[in-house]
């Protein structure tokens, strides 16, 4: 299938990215990136006809192991400047649950007369964080000759040898506002924008060609063929460039005089299926799309009557905690 890729609004959001069909039959677009760590999950629905800002209202169901849950179609609110986008045909739904490895769910939509079904098994969590280490280190700059110093998080990895796995790594910083007694009012996950220029397994181009060309590698996804003897040390640096959305400012706006706040870095390294692995790389080449220099892409499909990618992943953790900061009245970045 030749297919193009819709670019996201879903970046900070646990969602694989859309595409649609550049033939001339219509079909439901039915994508979901399933994370076994979290209660409340996002599908995304649409026609391959039209965009996902197209009015479009979905009859979607789930089942949780043969159980029907409650599916919740969100709706934007129209916002001054914004006219247009709000409404029901934001194509988004939303279900609350619990998962545990093994489960299986089965999702529906059907609009238009048209129907697609997928089916995804939540997997087993394989590896292990041995170790996490983080340092201040210089690294050159290579369009002038001043060296920068940049906090490095060193992330050591342990995987299961003789078996070929697929997984992608993701690191959260979790704010959490503490009233007067040390306890959890309120938090805010925030994920972080990681700079892997000089990771030779997760940018394996080098840091002079991804500076060039861009990554090739957004979803910083991997396989343990990338190491040797089953366990490698990741090398992340702090990004210069950060986004905080959502709820970030009403996070903060809830704070008191005497309040505290912690901030707790949080190490993911979720197993992926082989398919879901080629459809990220894929995702992320047409990210990255340098025209004449790109080859054609292969999306991976697993939707039955349809179009689109679903999949369920399960993590591994390793949580850094944070010390507790009063709150000044001022908003740390």
């Amino acid at each position: 299938m030749i297919a193009a890729v819709m670019m996201p609004l879903a970046a900070c959001e646990n969602e694989i990215e859309t595409i649609w069909s550049s033939d001339n039959m219509p079909r439901l677009v039915l994508n979901a990136q399933i994370m076994q760590d979290e209660t409340e999950h996002t599908v995304r629905v649409f026609c391959s006809k039209f965009s996902r800002s197209e009015p479009m209202a979905a009859e979607v169901t789930v089942t949780l192991n043969s159980k029907a849950v409650k599916v919740t179609h969100v709706v934007i609110e129209e916002e001054e400047g914004m006219e247009g986008l709000g409404g029901e045909e934001s194509g988004r739904y939303t279900f609350q649950a619990q998962l545990s490895p093994g489960d299986r769910l089965e999702f529906k939509a059907h609009a238009m007369g048209l129907t697609a079904t997928a089916v995804a098994e939540v997997p087993v969590a394989v590896g292990e964080i041995t170790k996490v280490e983080v340092s201040e280190v210089t690294v050159e700059n290579m369009f002038d000759s001043e060296k920068e110093h940049r906090v490095q998080d060193a992330i050591t990895f342990k995987d299961h040898k003789g078996e070929l796995d697929y997984y992608m790594l993701i690191m959260e910083d979790v704010y959490k506002h503490l009233d007067a007694g040390g306890n959890v009012v309120d938090e805010y996950v925030h994920k972080v924008n990681m700079d892997t220029a000089l990771d030779k397994v997760l940018n394996p181009m080098g840091a002079e060609a991804a500076e060039l060309l861009g990554y090739d590698n957004d979803f910083n996804v991997f396989t343990d063929e990338m190491f040797a003897d089953g366990e490698y040390t990741f090398k992340i640096l702090a990004s210069k460039w950060d986004y905080f959305g959502g709820n970030w400012l009403e996070f903060w706006e809830a704070f008191e005089e005497g309040d505290t706040y912690a901030i707790d870095r949080r190490y993911k390294i979720y197993t992926l299926g082989f398919d879901e692995f080629l459809y990220l790389k894929a995702i992320s080449a047409a990210y990255n799309d340098i025209g004449f220099m790109t080859e054609p892409m292969i999306y991976p499909e697993n939707v039955t009557g349809g179009l689109g990618f679903v999949a369920a992943i399960s993590p591994i953790d390793w949580v850094t905690p944070g010390t507790p900061i009063p709150f000044t009245g001022e908003i740390p970045m």
